[in-house]
Order: C-alpha cells, then structure tokens, then sequence
C-alpha cells in the first residue's frame, strides 16, 4: 500500500495544454476517482502516475518517494485499461501469470523449450500457480482459467485485468474507465464488486471515470476535473451538497441542478424574477448573482401559491418519483423531482408555480464561484 502524491502537474501536446498545475495528496488506501467530461485531462493525469506519460513540471510521489525518473515498470503499481488488454491467444490463467513470469523468471527461464530444464524453474512456477489460484478464487474466476478472452463476456474480461493487476500485490491500483464497455446492468453489478475489492485488499486506487454514478458510488474522495484544472476533492456527498465552483455543481448530479439568473439588493435580500427568496441573504450585496436549487429542492404547487409562475411541459413517471420539466413565466426551464404521488395533482400543460427551498439553495457569483449564504428562519 502507498500514498500518491501529485503535485503541481503540468502537461501539454504541442500548443495544447491539457494539465494546468494539478495537485492532490492521496492517502494511503483511499479509492479516490477522478471524474470529469471527456478531453479534461484525467486520463493523461493517470498515466504521467503510471509512468506511461511524462509530464512538462510538477512531481509525482509514491509512497513519499519520487517517481518522476522511475520507468513505469519499477513503480510497482498497476493498471487496468478500458480495453482490458489482455492477450487473445493467452488463457485466463497465463493472461494473469504474465506479470509473474516476466518478474520471478530469468531470460533463460523463461525460454520456450530449454526454461523449464533451468534451476529453480520447477519451484518458481508452482509459486506463480499458487498465487494465481488464490487471485481467482478471489474474484471468482477459478472455472474459467483454461478459457481465452474470446471465450469471455464483457464482465469476466474485466475480472480477468484486475486479475492480472492484483496478482503482483501492487502499491497502488490505477483504472481507466474499466467498466466502459460494459452494458449498463452490468456497470452497476461491477461498480459494486469493485467497491467491495478495494475493502478487502485495503489497497490505494486511482479510478477514472466519465460517469458520475460511478464517482459518487464507489469513491471515498471524488476529484472534479475540467479543462485540465482540479476544480474540487471531497466526499461524495460533499460535491453534491456544497459545490464550490458552478461547473461541479452542473456537472455533479441528475437531473443536472437548476441555475436561475437573481440579483440582490443592498441588504442582502436575493430576489429571482419578481419573487424574493425568504429567508435567504447572500454575502455579496447588490450585484447580479445566480442562485443553484438540486431539483429535489423545488417544489411545484397550486397556481395561486407564493412562488415563480410557470407551465409544466413535460413529466416523466420514473416508479417511486416524478421529474416535472416547467416553463417560467421570467423565461427559462427548471426541473421539479418530486415523489411519484405528485402525479395525482399535476399533469403535462397545467398552470403551476415553482417553490424554492431557500435552506437548499446555492448562490454563485457571476464568474462561477461559490458565495456564502445566510439562512434566517421565521419565529
């Protein structure tokens, strides 16, 4: 096991910067993920770790000891790719032997014909055997270990790469978007398979990943990327419920949050349209601001009830909650969730009013950034 830490990590191709002075410690057996958009920077960030990039400035560490001149090879840490990279004409089993092979073995031994008459061999590949056994009947892969990839569906394909990565005892995990290319029911089994692999090896990793609902389930720090910056690292929760840039709050969650234009008066006072928001005051007085509400913290109610005037144009019924799409009267569309008994009242074309929770909303400055709130609660 190892902490990483990445420090001021710049990276760039031709004129083209992809990493703007990245930094982010790691600890030692934490499942931290990186997230973001396409073209970010997250995968180059994974592999300047890896050793498979190197990077125009900054330092990387791994276990208080700096790798940037270390080949990828001597890192002693693994990687599993989106494509799995397996070997098609290898079995399950030698697929994951591979690493073993290349590191316990000499040239000679390992020679096709004349290796296995060398000294040592005999005794080298019953260990290599061993630990081979044991990393499959840990992820379960024991019945398929006379298999080829091709042989393989999606889900034991990945099984097999973190296979191949846990057999050498790593210091750290690195995972490029490994469930990708799996179908959707399946992403959700191996997310959680993945999760309850990391608790057990009590191992530090470094997953990266587009999807957010793989960020939010499986991390215990979520790594907010964008356009080569490192916007926020925090819980999950956390980047949820206090975004501290416009863009993770956006990017973070779904239905994506609902941003209203606002401004706010001398004292204060945050008015959206027509309607002052009770109880709310920001900490920027008299500018233009906008105001973040999560679509579980609007509320639709009777036409007639103190809120933003507005049209529904479309629901959908999704079982246990409702998603309501609203037209405002001040122009502009929200999205209300709302549980599923909701639809009793309001239905597609009907006048209603949008009704924000104040002690949910979330104000930004006209640049993106977080502003603090102050929340006054009625006697």
């Amino acid at each position: 096991m190892a902490s990483v830490t990445i420090r001021d990590i710049e990276k760039s191709f031709g004129s083209v910067n992809v990493l703007n002075g990245v930094s982010v410690d790691i600890e030692d057996g934490e499942f931290i993920v990186l997230v973001g958009p396409s073209g970010c920077g997250k995968s180059t960030l994974l592999r300047i770790i890896a050793g498979l990039e190197q990077q125009n400035a900054g330092n990387i560490s791994i276990a208080d000891e700096l790798v940037d001149n270390l080949h990828a090879s001597h890192r002693d840490i693994a990687m599993v790719f989106q494509s799995y990279a397996l070997y098609p004409h290898l079995t399950v089993a030698n697929n994951i032997s591979v690493p073993l092979h290349m590191r316990r073995l000499s040239f000679l031994q390992r020679l096709p014909l004349l290796g296995r008459f060398m000294p040592g061999h005999k005794e080298i590949m019953d260990g290599i055997k061993r630990d081979v056994d044991e990393v499959t009947e840990t992820l379960g892969i024991g019945a398929l270990m006379d298999r080829k990839p091709g042989q393989l569906s999606g889900g034991q394909r990945q099984r097999v790469a973190v296979g191949r990565a846990m057999v050498r005892h790593p210091r750290a995990f690195l995972m490029d978007e490994p469930l990708s290319n799996l179908d959707a029911e399946l992403r959700v089994h191996m997310r959680a398979e993945i999760a309850e692999l990391h608790r057990r090896l009590a191992t530090t990793f470094i997953y990266v990943t587009h999807d957010q609902a793989e960020a939010m389930t499986m991390a215990d720090r979520v790594a907010v990327m964008m356009d080569g910056d490192l916007l926020q690292v925090d819980t999950p929760s956390n980047v949820y419920k206090n975004p501290t840039d416009i863009r993770v709050a956006e990017f973070i969650g779904s239905p994506k949050i609902n941003i209203l234009a606002a401004q706010v008066d001398g004292a204060g006072k945050i008015t959206v349209g027509d309607r002052m928001l009770s109880g709310l005051y920001s900490s920027v007085k008299g500018e233009d601001i906008q105001v973040g509400v999560r679509p579980e913290a609007l509320t639709l109610a009777d036409i007639k009830a103190e809120g933003l005037p507005c049209r529904i144009v479309h629901h959908e019924n999704m079982g246990s909650e409702a998603y309501f799409h609203a037209e405002l009267n001040i122009g502009g569309r929200v999205i209300s969730r709302m549980d599923a008994s909701a639809l009793d009242t309001f239905a597609t074309g009907q006048e209603a009013s949008i009704v924000i929770d104040p002690q949910n909303a979330l104000l930004f400055g006209k640049e993106g950034q977080r502003l603090a709130s102050k929340i006054e609660v009625a006697a």
